[in-house]
This record gives C-alpha cells, structure tokens and sequence, in this order.
C-alpha cells in the first residue's frame, strides 16, 4: 500500500483480542442494564434481569452476535493456514466460542487479509465499548415521540440515559 503506513499484523491481532475480552466480559452482564446504586455508591449486581429488557440492549448484543458470526465465517472460509482452511467447528450461538476462535486466529487474519482484520479490530472496538456502556450506565437511548415539534415541525426524540429512571433527561428536535 503506498503512501500508507502498514499496521503490524501482531499489533492488529491484539487490538482484536483486547476487544474480544472486552466482549466477553461485558456480554452477558449488558442483558442486566444497570444496576442500581447502594447506599456507599457502589452498584449492586442484580439477581435476575429487569423487565423489561431494554430493546437497545438486545439490539447491541444481536449485532454483536451477528459481527462475530461474520467474522467467525469469514475466517473459516479464507483464511489458511499452510494451503488449508480451517476446520474447526465452531457453535454459532456461542459468544464465548466465536471470540476464542477470532482471537485465536486473529493474527493469521491480520497477515492475509489486513483491510478486514482493521475492519474487524473497529467493528469489534464498537461492540466492546457499547457493552461497556451498557454495563456502566454511561449510555443513552432515543426515541422518536408520535408528535411533530411544536417549534418547527420535526421528529421530536426522548433522549433517555440508562439506569431505574425510566424518565427522559431531555426531549430535543431532530
């Protein structure tokens, strides 16, 4: 690639599998929202999922889902190792599988096929912080409200910050 600096396929294979841990850890807790603040500050883990479960909750954890399976079959389908492709079976509805298996074979991706592994590193960076966010209650949700602004005619959206408040902070115009 001229005129571009060439990332180290072994730094690149980290950045993925940092990510991936990042994944791992945050997964399933994410499906708990937010727990609440005790009386030290500190939160409390949950004994079973709020309900409702929030839809942006699921929404990010199926298109992590999905991301790994992408580059689970990616990886299977080109991906070799001497002049053979891997063979290994991995179960499609296991996030813990699919990782190790990315993060085994991460560095191989990076060699072979560096664009999608730097795609995979951003797509696998995204996921990893949107759980986090999750986890953390750092993140908010919108939804769009059945009314027009009344200033100016447009989308009005409720900006909700995740946490037991289910009241919206804010409604802004889009």
């Amino acid at each position: 690639r001229r005129g571009q600096a060439v990332s180290d396929p072994y730094d690149v294979a980290g950045h993925i599998r940092s990510a991936l841990a990042a994944i791992r850890d945050n997964y399933e807790p994410a499906l708990y929202g937010t727990p609440p603040l005790d009386e030290s500050g500190a939160r409390t883990r949950r004994a079973d999922p709020p309900v409702p479960v929030s839809p942006h909750i699921l929404d990010v954890r199926a298109e992590t889902q999905q991301s790994l399976k992408h580059y689970t079959r990616y990886i299977r389908a080109e991906v070799r190792v001497s002049e053979y492709h891997i063979s290994t079976i991995v179960d499609l509805d296991s996030i813990n599988a699919m990782a190790r298996f990315i993060d085994t074979w991460a560095e191989h991706l990076a060699r072979q096929y560096p664009a999608d592994a730097d795609d995979c590193t951003a797509q696998m960076r995204s996921h990893a912080h949107e759980l986090r966010q999750i986890v953390n209650g750092e993140y908010t949700s919108t939804l769009k409200l059945p009314m027009p602004c009344p200033e100016c005619g447009g989308t009005l959206l409720a900006r909700f910050k995740r946490g037991d408040d289910m009241l919206p902070p804010n409604v802004v115009c889009e």
